[in-house]
Protein backbone atom coordinates (compact mmCIF):
# COMPACT_ATOMS: atom_id res chain seq x y z
CA UNK A 1 0.00 0.00 0.00
CA UNK A 2 3.05 2.15 0.74
CA UNK A 3 4.13 1.86 -2.73
CA UNK A 4 0.82 2.88 -4.37
CA UNK A 5 0.38 5.74 -2.65
CA UNK A 6 4.50 7.00 -3.61
CA UNK A 7 3.68 6.47 -7.32
CA UNK A 8 0.45 7.84 -6.76
CA UNK A 9 2.25 11.17 -5.08
CA UNK A 10 4.88 11.39 -7.74
CA UNK A 11 1.82 11.53 -10.60
CA UNK A 12 0.76 14.36 -8.71
CA UNK A 13 4.11 16.12 -8.90
CA UNK A 14 4.34 15.77 -13.22
CA UNK A 15 3.26 18.54 -14.97
CA UNK A 16 2.65 16.58 -17.92
CA UNK A 17 0.90 13.24 -18.89
CA UNK A 18 3.44 10.90 -19.40
CA UNK A 19 2.00 9.30 -22.36
CA UNK A 20 2.39 11.91 -24.25
CA UNK A 21 4.83 12.46 -27.07
CA UNK A 22 5.82 13.40 -30.41
CA UNK A 23 4.62 11.64 -33.68
CA UNK A 24 7.91 10.53 -34.19
CA UNK A 25 9.43 10.47 -30.98
CA UNK A 26 7.34 8.89 -28.57
CA UNK A 27 10.15 9.94 -25.96
CA UNK A 28 9.86 13.99 -26.45
CA UNK A 29 7.25 15.72 -26.64
CA UNK A 30 6.34 19.90 -27.05
CA UNK A 31 5.58 22.28 -24.34
CA UNK A 32 3.58 23.41 -26.23
CA UNK A 33 -0.21 22.70 -27.53
CA UNK A 34 0.53 21.33 -31.20
CA UNK A 35 -0.38 18.78 -34.26
CA UNK A 36 2.74 17.15 -33.23
CA UNK A 37 2.08 15.78 -30.29
CA UNK A 38 0.31 12.23 -29.79
CA UNK A 39 -1.03 10.45 -27.24
CA UNK A 40 0.51 6.68 -27.00
CA UNK A 41 -1.98 5.49 -24.74
CA UNK A 42 -4.85 5.23 -27.29
CA UNK A 43 -4.76 3.11 -30.57
CA UNK A 44 -4.12 3.52 -33.28
CA UNK A 45 -1.91 6.85 -31.87
CA UNK A 46 -3.51 9.59 -32.31
CA UNK A 47 -3.56 13.52 -31.55
CA UNK A 48 -5.63 15.12 -29.02
CA UNK A 49 -7.05 18.48 -30.28
CA UNK A 50 -5.60 21.62 -29.04
CA UNK A 51 -7.86 22.49 -26.20
CA UNK A 52 -7.70 19.02 -24.50
CA UNK A 53 -3.40 19.16 -24.82
CA UNK A 54 -3.98 22.95 -22.90
CA UNK A 55 -6.05 21.85 -20.25
CA UNK A 56 -5.47 18.10 -19.76
CA UNK A 57 -2.53 17.04 -21.62
CA UNK A 58 0.50 19.83 -20.53
CA UNK A 59 -0.90 19.88 -17.24
CA UNK A 60 -0.85 18.07 -13.87
CA UNK A 61 -4.63 17.26 -14.71
CA UNK A 62 -3.84 15.10 -16.85
CA UNK A 63 -4.63 12.56 -13.70
CA UNK A 64 -8.61 13.50 -14.73
CA UNK A 65 -8.66 12.92 -18.45
CA UNK A 66 -11.08 10.36 -19.51
CA UNK A 67 -8.56 8.95 -21.92
CA UNK A 68 -5.57 8.41 -19.29
CA UNK A 69 -8.52 7.22 -16.86
CA UNK A 70 -9.44 4.04 -19.71
CA UNK A 71 -8.05 1.20 -20.30
CA UNK A 72 -5.03 0.98 -22.26
CA UNK A 73 -4.70 0.32 -25.85
CA UNK A 74 -8.92 2.14 -26.23
CA UNK A 75 -9.61 4.33 -29.12
CA UNK A 76 -9.52 8.14 -28.91
CA UNK A 77 -12.73 9.44 -28.57
CA UNK A 78 -13.75 11.74 -31.92
CA UNK A 79 -14.52 15.09 -29.34
CA UNK A 80 -11.07 14.94 -28.20
CA UNK A 81 -8.97 13.66 -31.50
CA UNK A 82 -7.75 16.50 -33.28
CA UNK A 83 -10.20 17.39 -36.43
CA UNK A 84 -8.44 16.75 -39.35
CA UNK A 85 -8.26 20.15 -41.85
CA UNK A 86 -10.09 20.05 -45.10
CA UNK A 87 -10.52 22.40 -48.23
CA UNK A 88 -13.75 23.57 -49.27
CA UNK A 89 -13.83 23.04 -53.22
CA UNK A 90 -14.12 26.52 -53.03
CA UNK A 91 -10.47 26.97 -51.53
CA UNK A 92 -9.26 24.31 -53.39
CA UNK A 93 -10.07 25.96 -56.90
CA UNK A 94 -9.16 29.66 -55.91
CA UNK A 95 -5.51 27.73 -54.94
CA UNK A 96 -5.09 26.48 -57.64
CA UNK A 97 -6.18 29.07 -60.07
CA UNK A 98 -3.22 31.08 -57.44
CA UNK A 99 -1.09 28.74 -58.24
CA UNK A 100 -1.56 28.55 -62.02
CA UNK A 101 -1.07 32.71 -62.26
CA UNK A 102 2.24 32.52 -60.01
CA UNK A 103 3.47 30.02 -62.40
CA UNK A 104 2.66 32.25 -65.60
CA UNK A 105 4.27 35.01 -64.00
CA UNK A 106 7.47 33.30 -63.16
CA UNK A 107 7.80 32.20 -66.61
CA UNK A 108 6.94 35.45 -68.46
CA UNK A 109 9.58 37.28 -66.23
CA UNK A 110 12.04 34.69 -66.45
CA UNK A 111 11.85 34.78 -70.49
CA UNK A 112 12.41 38.38 -70.39
CA UNK A 113 15.17 38.42 -68.23
CA UNK A 114 17.06 35.76 -69.82
CA UNK A 115 17.12 32.99 -67.16
CA UNK A 116 17.89 29.68 -67.95
CA UNK A 117 14.92 28.06 -69.83
CA UNK A 118 13.13 25.17 -68.94
CA UNK A 119 12.03 24.50 -72.89
CA UNK A 120 14.70 25.63 -75.29
CA UNK A 121 13.52 26.20 -78.70
CA UNK A 122 15.91 27.30 -81.20
CA UNK A 123 14.34 28.22 -84.90
CA UNK A 124 18.28 28.69 -85.85
CA UNK A 125 18.50 24.77 -85.50
CA UNK A 126 16.86 23.97 -88.81
CA UNK A 127 19.38 23.71 -91.64
CA UNK A 128 18.44 27.26 -94.06
CA UNK A 129 20.09 26.15 -97.49
CA UNK A 130 21.15 28.55 -99.67
CA UNK A 131 18.78 28.84 -102.81
CA UNK A 132 20.59 27.76 -105.91
CA UNK A 133 21.56 29.72 -109.48
CA UNK A 134 20.34 28.35 -112.28
CA UNK A 135 22.75 27.79 -114.65
CA UNK A 136 24.14 30.40 -117.28
CA UNK A 137 24.34 29.25 -120.74
CA UNK A 138 26.12 31.30 -123.26
CA UNK A 139 25.59 30.34 -126.52
CA UNK A 140 28.54 30.81 -129.46
CA UNK A 141 27.61 32.32 -132.46
CA UNK A 142 28.64 30.50 -135.72
CA UNK A 143 31.39 31.73 -137.86
CA UNK A 144 30.31 32.81 -141.28
CA UNK A 145 32.50 30.34 -143.33
CA UNK A 146 31.63 27.37 -145.13
CA UNK A 147 32.26 24.82 -142.11
CA UNK A 148 29.42 24.85 -139.84
CA UNK A 149 31.04 24.79 -136.02
CA UNK A 150 28.62 23.13 -133.17
CA UNK A 151 27.49 25.38 -130.64
CA UNK A 152 28.96 24.19 -127.39
CA UNK A 153 26.83 25.85 -124.47
CA UNK A 154 29.50 27.19 -121.74
CA UNK A 155 27.85 26.14 -118.09
CA UNK A 156 28.75 28.33 -115.53
CA UNK A 157 27.00 26.72 -111.73
CA UNK A 158 27.97 28.14 -108.71
CA UNK A 159 28.04 25.51 -106.07
CA UNK A 160 25.14 25.14 -103.49
CA UNK A 161 25.80 24.83 -99.92
CA UNK A 162 23.73 24.60 -96.46
CA UNK A 163 24.79 25.97 -93.80
CA UNK A 164 24.14 24.33 -90.48
CA UNK A 165 23.67 26.50 -87.76
CA UNK A 166 24.04 24.78 -84.83
CA UNK A 167 21.44 24.44 -82.11
CA UNK A 168 21.81 26.73 -78.71
CA UNK A 169 22.59 24.48 -75.64
CA UNK A 170 20.32 24.40 -72.84
CA UNK A 171 21.68 25.71 -69.32
CA UNK A 172 20.84 22.67 -66.41
CA UNK A 173 18.35 23.88 -64.04
CA UNK A 174 19.46 23.69 -60.39
CA UNK A 175 17.30 23.85 -57.52
CA UNK A 176 18.85 25.63 -54.68
CA UNK A 177 16.07 25.75 -51.53
CA UNK A 178 15.48 24.36 -48.61
CA UNK A 179 14.10 20.96 -47.62
CA UNK A 180 15.50 19.93 -51.45
CA UNK A 181 18.44 17.88 -51.60
CA UNK A 182 21.51 19.34 -52.52
CA UNK A 183 24.60 18.11 -54.04
CA UNK A 184 25.51 15.18 -56.78
CA UNK A 185 26.30 11.47 -55.85
CA UNK A 186 26.30 13.04 -51.87
CA UNK A 187 23.07 14.56 -51.35
CA UNK A 188 22.26 16.93 -48.35
CA UNK A 189 19.63 18.72 -46.83
CA UNK A 190 19.26 22.54 -45.69
CA UNK A 191 16.73 22.89 -42.83
CA UNK A 192 15.04 25.58 -40.61
CA UNK A 193 14.16 23.99 -37.67
CA UNK A 194 10.36 23.69 -36.18
CA UNK A 195 9.49 24.31 -32.68
CA UNK A 196 9.28 21.04 -31.05
CA UNK A 197 11.47 19.13 -33.50
CA UNK A 198 14.78 17.38 -32.62
CA UNK A 199 18.11 15.33 -34.29
CA UNK A 200 16.58 12.01 -34.07
CA UNK A 201 13.29 13.16 -36.41
CA UNK A 202 16.13 14.53 -38.59
CA UNK A 203 17.66 11.38 -38.53
CA UNK A 204 14.77 8.91 -38.75
CA UNK A 205 13.15 11.32 -42.13
CA UNK A 206 17.18 11.30 -43.73
CA UNK A 207 18.22 8.06 -42.97
CA UNK A 208 21.34 9.30 -41.25
CA UNK A 209 22.12 8.96 -37.19
CA UNK A 210 21.76 12.09 -34.74
CA UNK A 211 26.05 11.87 -34.63
CA UNK A 212 26.40 12.52 -38.23
CA UNK A 213 24.37 15.79 -38.21
CA UNK A 214 26.26 16.79 -35.05
CA UNK A 215 29.48 15.74 -37.00
CA UNK A 216 29.10 17.82 -40.11
CA UNK A 217 27.30 21.21 -39.07
CA UNK A 218 29.78 23.86 -38.79
CA UNK A 219 27.66 25.99 -36.02
CA UNK A 220 25.15 23.48 -34.40
CA UNK A 221 23.58 24.39 -31.15
CA UNK A 222 22.05 21.37 -28.62
CA UNK A 223 19.57 21.87 -28.00
CA UNK A 224 17.90 22.93 -30.90
CA UNK A 225 17.12 26.53 -31.12
CA UNK A 226 13.57 27.79 -33.44
CA UNK A 227 14.58 28.53 -36.92
CA UNK A 228 18.09 27.46 -36.80
CA UNK A 229 19.95 26.07 -40.22
CA UNK A 230 20.55 22.18 -39.72
CA UNK A 231 22.57 20.31 -42.29
CA UNK A 232 21.50 17.04 -42.84
CA UNK A 233 22.91 14.28 -44.66
CA UNK A 234 20.46 11.96 -46.85
CA UNK A 235 21.38 8.46 -46.55
CA UNK A 236 24.86 8.82 -45.47
CA UNK A 237 25.64 7.98 -42.03
CA UNK A 238 29.88 7.85 -42.68
CA UNK A 239 30.88 11.63 -42.44
CA UNK A 240 34.61 11.44 -41.15
CA UNK A 241 35.73 12.33 -44.79
CA UNK A 242 33.41 15.07 -45.40
CA UNK A 243 33.63 18.47 -44.15
CA UNK A 244 32.09 20.82 -41.70
CA UNK A 245 28.89 23.00 -44.00
CA UNK A 246 26.91 25.55 -42.84
CA UNK A 247 24.25 27.05 -44.67
CA UNK A 248 24.34 30.69 -46.60
CA UNK A 249 21.45 32.52 -48.80
CA UNK A 250 22.43 34.76 -51.59
CA UNK A 251 21.93 38.33 -51.19
CA UNK A 252 22.68 39.47 -54.32
CA UNK A 253 21.14 39.04 -57.87
CA UNK A 254 23.18 37.06 -60.37
CA UNK A 255 26.36 36.49 -58.62
CA UNK A 256 29.41 34.18 -59.84
CA UNK A 257 29.93 31.29 -57.58
CA UNK A 258 33.65 32.60 -57.95
CA UNK A 259 33.04 36.10 -56.22
CA UNK A 260 30.79 34.36 -53.70
CA UNK A 261 33.55 31.77 -52.23
CA UNK A 262 36.17 34.71 -52.56
CA UNK A 263 33.81 36.74 -50.19
CA UNK A 264 32.83 33.80 -47.85
CA UNK A 265 36.63 33.14 -48.04
CA UNK A 266 35.62 29.43 -49.57
CA UNK A 267 37.19 26.80 -51.74
CA UNK A 268 35.90 27.35 -54.93
CA UNK A 269 36.14 23.41 -55.95
CA UNK A 270 34.14 22.19 -53.03
CA UNK A 271 31.52 24.44 -53.07
CA UNK A 272 31.17 23.96 -56.58
CA UNK A 273 31.32 19.71 -55.66
CA UNK A 274 29.41 19.81 -53.24
CA UNK A 275 26.30 21.91 -54.20
CA UNK A 276 26.33 20.31 -57.44
CA UNK A 277 26.72 23.10 -59.66
CA UNK A 278 28.79 24.50 -62.94
CA UNK A 279 31.62 26.62 -62.15
CA UNK A 280 29.94 29.40 -64.86
CA UNK A 281 26.56 28.59 -63.08
CA UNK A 282 25.35 32.47 -62.12
CA UNK A 283 23.57 32.32 -59.09
CA UNK A 284 20.14 34.11 -57.55
CA UNK A 285 19.05 35.84 -54.85
CA UNK A 286 17.33 34.03 -52.09
CA UNK A 287 20.00 30.54 -53.44
CA UNK A 288 20.35 28.38 -50.76
CA UNK A 289 23.91 27.04 -50.50
CA UNK A 290 26.25 24.33 -48.71
CA UNK A 291 29.26 26.59 -47.45
CA UNK A 292 32.40 23.65 -47.07
CA UNK A 293 34.67 24.25 -43.95
CA UNK A 294 37.60 22.59 -42.84
CA UNK A 295 37.28 20.46 -39.96
CA UNK A 296 39.52 21.47 -36.40
CA UNK A 297 42.93 19.53 -36.53
CA UNK A 298 42.35 17.47 -32.90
Amino acid sequence: MRNDNADHLNLQNQNSCPKLGLKEDPDSYSAFPLKINACYHVRPVDTPNLSHQRSYCLTSAYLHCPIYESAPGSKMPKEISLKKETLSKDKLFLLTGIGILLVVIILFFSFRSGMPRLFTIDEQSTPSPTASVSPTITPVQPSETATTLPITPSLTEPLATDTQVPPTPTARIVILTLDTPIGGDQKFIIHRVAEGETLQIFANKYHTSVEAIKDINFDLIIPLWTDWLVVIPENITAVSKLPLFEAHQVEEEYIKIQDLAIKLSASLEEMIYYNNIEENYLLRKGDWLLVPREKPQP
